[in-house]
């Protein structure tokens, strides 16, 4: 977690180099926390939970481990219970094979799953299950009681300054969250520069 009163620094660094107006307390944390959503949605769709890119986010991504119910369904309510608190994206699905190991299992769009159980070859089986996602559910398919384990990405703690929260991403993703925070304050800064005032600043002050 990169800490708030460092966040802060910097965001009231820049707008020292640009000539901002300052903003209170409240509406930092207000940029901040949209623009830390929108960092979330703008790259979070784009990788697999094994990529690289994933350590911008490795803070955020949680492993839980559920029962479906007897026919393959598990609720968003019973991954939130499990997990405790909201989640944005699920990123992977695995189910317990009777070789006592988990797997992963493949995504199907809901429009294509009819096509899918109609051919022979395509059909989920036992030992080559598929997920769906629809109304706040995965269903899994064949549909039976499945031991089930789900990578997601959390939903991130808001930012506060009076209760000392920052944010749960690493310096260099936080920077980037800063950026988009100032540009959706009207204030226009290369991310690229953004480090560079920074720095600059910060080896002033020692």
């Amino acid at each position: 977690m990169t800490d708030i009163n460092l966040i802060k620094k910097r965001w009231e660094l820049i707008l020292d180099k640009v000539n901002s107006p300052y903003f209170t307390d409240e509406e930092f944390e207000e940029f901040i926390n949209m623009a830390c959503l929108s960092f979330i949605n703008k790259h979070a769709k784009n990788f697999e939970s094994t990529d690289k890119s994933t350590q911008d986010f490795d803070k955020l991504l949680k492993e839980i481990r559920v029962d479906s119910d007897d026919v393959g369904v598990v609720l968003d309510t019973d991954i939130e219970t499990e997990l405790g608190t909201p989640f944005m994206y699920i990123e992977n699905v695995s189910c317990k094979k009777s070789c006592g190991n988990y797997g992963l299992i493949r995504f199907c769009r809901h429009n294509d799953y009819y096509k899918m159980v109609e051919n022979t070859f395509k059909k989920p089986t036992d030992s080559k299950p598929v997920f769906r996602i629809m109304n706040d559910s995965i269903f899994i398919s064949p549909a039976k009681k499945w031991k089930v384990k789900i990578t997601v990405m959390k939903q991130p703690l808001p930012v506060s300054v009076l209760n000392n929260v920052g944010l749960e991403f690493d310096e260099r993703a936080s920077m980037k969250i800063i950026s988009i925070a100032l540009e959706l304050a009207g204030i226009a800064v290369d991310e690229t520069e953004l480090y560079q005032m920074a720095n600059a600043e910060e080896q002033k002050l020692g």
